[in-house]
């Protein structure tokens, strides 16, 4: 359905696509980041939808630029699909931001299948979408999985630097 201010629009660009009308439909576009209400509310999304990643975004409705980073999630919000996107208004959460340990707004907490991946703190959209995309590429890999990381134990070393014939050497014997 066109509306009418819609329709002045569309029938001033002669019915013919542009960027301009891109752009509007783009802009019409459902917000995909949700207001979280409580820390609880948060953490249980984090740890029940595993399969998905979250991204969590601190901010401040007194901060100067408030609006811009709003604006600058949403555009990012559309952008990548394979995520969940949070806001958290420090003034009313702040028990939140600091069980996450932020200290500067505008700041972001990227999760994936339950462990912190990246944090990424001020408003370089660029870097952001680095570390977005960073994660994503972590988490598809299939011998990645956060928080497992194997360390190599002592015969595994001595398995890879000697040979089979001679003794491990006991690195916890001193």
């Amino acid at each position: 359905m066109i509306t009418g201010n819609l329709f002045r629009k569309v029938y001033l660009l002669r019915f013919r696509f542009s960027t301009s009308y891109a752009e509007l439909i783009a802009s019409n576009k459902a917000n995909r980041v949700q207001d979280v209400g409580s820390l609880k509310e948060l953490l249980d999304q984090i740890y029940q939808t595993k399969p998905y990643l979250h991204c969590i975004i601190f901010n401040q409705v007194g901060h100067p630029y408030y609006q811009k980073v709003n604006e600058m999630y949403n555009e990012i919000s559309n952008q990548f699909i394979g995520f969940k996107f949070y806001r958290i208004n420090v003034d009313n959460l702040d028990k939140t931001a600091q069980f996450f340990g932020v200290k500067n707004i505008p700041a972001s907490l990227i999760y994936g299948q339950g462990s912190p991946l990246a944090k990424h703190v001020g408003l370089g959209k660029k870097i952001l979408q680095n570390k977005l995309e960073t994660s994503q590429s972590l988490t598809h890999n299939t011998e990645f999985i956060p928080g497992t990381e194997q360390w190599e134990g002592p015969q595994d070393l001595w398995k890879a630097n000697y040979e089979d014939d001679q003794e491990p050497f006991d690195y916890f014997a001193r």
